[in-house]
C-alpha cells in the first residue's frame, strides 16, 4: 500500500516498526516463539561444564542483574579482565542462569574486539545480524546504523530479550545495541571486554581476574577427572603456576592429565624457552590472546610493554620499568646490565635486540663508551652462536672505539672476547696472548671482574695444555678475585673450572665441593644453564 509520501507493507497481523525515511513496515510476532518463521530464539553458547574460583558464581551475579531489570531501565552487566582469564565462560554461565526468564530472544554476538586477524565489528554490522535473526529480510533493514538501531529498539520495546555481547573493544560500538529509556520491556545485556569500558551505565561491574592458585589447581584436577589429594599435588601446584593461572591454558593442560602424571608436563614446560611452547593448543591460544591485546595498545604503551620484557626479575613496578625505559632510550648501564642477565639466562635473541637498541641509542647520543661496549656484547652473542669471524670483527671494532675514549676496562673485555674466539678455534697461543693483554688492562683499570674473566680464560688454556697445577692456581685466583663469591651469575664459572681440575687430579672430594659450590652460586643467580653444567659435572 502507498499513499502520498508514505509507503507501508503488512505481514500477518500488524505490529508497527517505524524505520524512518517515510517508510513503515508492519510485522507479526505472536506470543509463541514457534509461530515466528525464521526467528532463532536462542543463539547462546553453553558455558563450560566446569567453573571454579570466582568464576562459579552465576547465581549471585544473576540475582544482582535481575534486581536491575525494570521498565525504562535496561540491566547491563560488564565483565572485564585479562585475556584467557575466563570472562566469556563466566558470562555464558550467567546467561544460562537467566535464560528461561527471557522468552522472546536470547542472543549471543561476538563483537570481535580482540579476535586474532579480525577488526572489531561495527555496530551497524552487528545490528544487521540481530535484525536478520529476528526475521527481517535484507531489503527491510535500513542502510544506516541509526536506522538499524531504531528498528532494533522498536522491535524489542515490549519484549523480554537477553543479549550477550562478547569480546567488546570499546563502549562506542555497544551503545547503538542498547535499549533507550523509553522502552517498556524486560531486557538485560551482558558485555565482556578486556577493557574496563567507561561511559556505560552498568548495573553490575564485574572484574574477572586470574584464578587464585588453589582454584587453578582445582580446575586442573576437575578437568582431568582426578582427586586433589593425590601425591602429585605439589606438581599440580607447579603446573598451575607454569600456566600463569589462566583458565585458557589450564583447561587444555588439565585434559592432558587424564593420561599423564602431573610431573610429566611440568618437566616439559620447564625445559622449554617458554612454558607452553611444546603444548601446541595452549600455546597458540595464549599467543593469540596476547597478540590481539598488544596490537590494541597505543604505540607508547606497546613500547612500555616491550620494556617489561627486558626486566630481569619476576616482578616490577612503575619505578623500575620507568628507570629501565629511560636507560633503554639513553643506552645507559641499566639496559646493558639487563641484557647481560638475559645473555646469562640463554635468552640470546632478546639480549641481541636490546644490545642493538643500546648501540643505536648510544650512536644517537654520541656516547662512544656505551657504543663500544655494545659492540663487545654483540660479539659475545655472535661467538655463542659459533659465528667466530663476525665475533672477531665486532670485538675488533669495540677495541678500536674503546681505545679511542681511554676506556681501559672496556678494552680488557674486548680483548677477552678475542681470546675466547681464538680458544674456540683451537688457537691456544693467540688466545693466551689476548687473555694476557686483557689481564694487564683490567689490572690497570683496577677492574676485578675483568681480571676474573682474563684469569679464567688463561686457566682454561692451561687446563687444555695439561698444565693442571697452573690451571688450578688460575681458577682459584679468578674465583676469589675481589668479592667473587657474591656475584652469582659470573663467578661460578671459575669455581666449576677448579672442580674439573680437581677431578682430573683425582681429588674427588675437593672436586665435589667445587661443583656443589658452583651449583649453589648458579642457583642463587637463577642461572639454569649453570646449574645444569654443575649437576652434569657432579654426575661425572
Amino acid at each position: 500500500m502507498s499513499g502520498g509520501d508514505v509507503r507501508a507493507s503488512a505481514r500477518g497481523h500488524a505490529q508497527q516498526a517505524v524505520i524512518g525515511q517515510g517508510v513503515q513496515h508492519n510485522y507479526f510476532y505472536g506470543a509463541s516463539g514457534s509461530a515466528r518463521p525464521g526467528v532463532v530464539l536462542s543463539t547462546l553458547i553453553p558455558p563450560p561444564s566446569i567453573l571454579v574460583g570466582g568464576h562459579d558464581r552465576p547465581a549471585s551475579l544473576a540475582a544482582g542483574l535481575r534486581a536491575g531489570i525494570a521498565p525504562g531501565k535496561p540491566a547491563l552487566a560488564l565483565l572485564h579482565g585479562p585475556g584467557g582469564a575466563g570472562r566469556s565462560a563466566t558470562a555464558r554461565a550467567l546467561a544460562a542462569e537467566l535464560a528461561t526468564e527471557f522468552t522472546d530472544a536470547r542472543l549471543e554476538v561476538d563483537l570481535a574486539g580482540f579476535t586474532p586477524g579480525s577488526a572489531p565489528r561495527p555496530a551497524g554490522e552487528v545490528l544487521t545480524e540481530l535484525l536478520r535473526l529476528a526475521g527481517f529480510d535484507g531489503a527491510d533493514i535500513p542502510g544506516g546504523t541509526a536506522g538499524k538501531s531504531r528498528l532494533w529498539r522498536a522491535l524489542a520495546a515490549d519484549k523480554k530479550v537477553l543479549l550477550l555481547l562478547d569480546n567488546a573493544r570499546d563502549a562506542g560500538r555497544i551503545a547503538p545495541l542498547l535499549q533507550s529509556s523509553s522502552f517498556h520491556g524486560r531486557c538485560a545485556v551482558i558485555v565482556t571486554s578486556r577493557n574496563r569500558l567507561n561511559g556505560l551505565d552498568t548495573t553490575l561491574d564485574v572484574p574477572v581476574e586470574l584464578l587464585e592458585p588453589e582454584a587453578a589447581v582445582e580446575l586442573l584436577v576437575r578437568v582431568a577427572g582426578r582427586g586433589s589429594d593425590e601425591p602429585s599435588s605439589g606438581a599440580l601446584a607447579e603446573l598451575a603456576r607454569l600456566c600463569g593461572y589462566l583458565a585458557l591454558a589450564l583447561r587444555p593442560v588439565g585434559a592432558l592429565l587424564a593420561d599423564l602424571d602431573a610431573g610429566t608436563p611440568v618437566r616439559v614446560m620447564r625445559s622449554a624457552n617458554r612454558p607452553l611452547e611444546r603444548l601446541t593448543e595452549a600455546d597458540l591460544e595464549a599467543a593469540a590472546a596476547f597478540t590481539v591485546s598488544y596490537e590494541a595498545l597505543t604505540a607508547d604503551l606497546q613500547r612500555t610493554l616491550r620494556t617489561c620484557v627486558w626486566h630481569p626479575g619476576p616482578d616490577f613496578d612503575a619505578g623500575s620499568i620507568g628507570a629501565l625505559a629511560d636507560s633503554w632510550e639513553l643506552g645507559g648501564d641499566s639496559a646493558v646490565h639487563t641484557a647481560q642477565l638475559l645473555y646469562v639466562e640463554g635468552q640470546y635473541e632478546h639480549a641481541g635486540v636490546l644490545y642493538e637498541q643500546v648501540r643505536a641509542a648510544a650512536t644517537r647520543a654520541g656516547d662512544e663508551r656505551a657504543r663500544g661496549r655494545a659492540f663487545t656484547a654483540l660479539g659475545d652473542l655472535a661467538r655463542s652462536a659459533g659465528r667466530h669471524d663476525e665475533a672477531d670483527a665486532l670485538f675488533g671494532t669495540a677495541l678500536e672505539i674503546l681505545g679511542g675514549v681511554a676506556d681501559t676496562a672496556g678494552e680488557a673485555d674486548a680483548l677477552r672476547g678475542l681470546g675466547e674466539t681464538a680458544r674456540a678455534r683451537g688457537d691456544q697461543d693467540t688466545a693466551s696472548a689476548h687473555f694476557t693483554a686483557a689481564l694487564a688492562r683490567a689490572r690497570q683499570a683496577d677492574d676485578a671482574a675483568g681480571q676474573g674473566y682474563a684469569l679464567t680464560g688463561l686457566a682454561h688454556i692451561a687446563r687444555q695444555r695439561g698444565e693442571l697445577d697452573a690451571a688450578g692456581r688460575l681458577f682459584a685466583e679468578a674465583a676469589e678475585s675481589s668479592g667473587a663469591r657474591t656475584t652469582g651469575s659470573v663467578w661460578p664459572t671459575p669455581v666449576r673450572g677448579l672442580g674439573h681440575v680437581r677431578r682430573a687430579l683425582r681429588e674427588f672430594d675437593a672436586a665435589e665441593r667445587c661443583f656443589r659450590d658452583a651449583m649453589a652460586l648458579h642457583q642463587r643467580a637463577g642461572n639454569r644453564f649453570g646449574q645444569a653444567y654443575a649437576l652434569t659435572a657432579l654426575g661425572a
